[in-house]
């Protein structure tokens, strides 16, 4: 997703829900402005799968909902996105999105790390009850860990061998990056 120049708002946020109950394609809401989301690879989608997995297999039976792809987060600024991945353990606020979460995942590509980084990053610290916003990137073999603090980000990078804790999930690196190999054999 690319950020637009500095523009008057196109849309209110209850034009762009509208746009997004009679669209085929997802977008996201930025500063009044939406921005169609492009599919990613396949590695890409495996990768989201296995980790939606373990998260989905450690938070549901805390009473926690996870989401992949299809479910918007929405910002306490107003941004709105559709994080690969992400846990929320409170009410639900709206039928249709969310408004904080403890845990964002962002499976990276070549199209999207900019924004990962510049413009996601940033915005999901609003979070409340965010506890970590983990990145990985389906031709690295690591996952990288941002956890809050009152300056910024602290951040942890787990390689081959280590476990990122999150919360009631483990995720191991060798593990997942074993089954996406395995996964993906092109």
């Amino acid at each position: 997703m690319s950020t637009a120049a500095e523009q008057p708002p196109a849309f209110t946020f209850d034009e762009y829900l509208k746009l997004e109950s009679v669209s085929e394609v997802r977008h996201e809401y930025v500063g009044g402005h939406v921005y169609a989301m492009t599919g990613g690879s396949i590695r890409h989608g495996l990768l989201v799968q296995l980790i939606n997995a373990r998260l989905l297999a450690a938070f549901l039976p805390k009473g926690c909902r996870v989401h992949s792809h299809d479910t918007r987060l929405r910002i306490p600024d107003g941004r709105t996105y559709y994080p690969d991945v992400y846990v929320v353990c409170g009410p639900k606020a709206h039928p249709l999105y969310d408004t904080d979460a403890q845990w964002v995942v962002e499976v990276r590509s070549p199209t999207t790390a900019a924004t990962d980084d510049r413009e996601k990053s940033p915005a999901y610290m609003q979070l409340p009850s965010l506890e970590g916003y983990i990145l990985a990137d389906p031709d690295s073999r690591y996952l990288e860990l941002r956890t809050p603090t009152e300056v910024g980000w602290s951040v942890s990078r787990y390689a081959d061998g280590a476990v990122l804790e999150a919360g009631a999930a483990a995720l191991d690196v060798t593990e997942i990056f074993d089954q996406l190999d395995a996964l993906d054999l092109t």
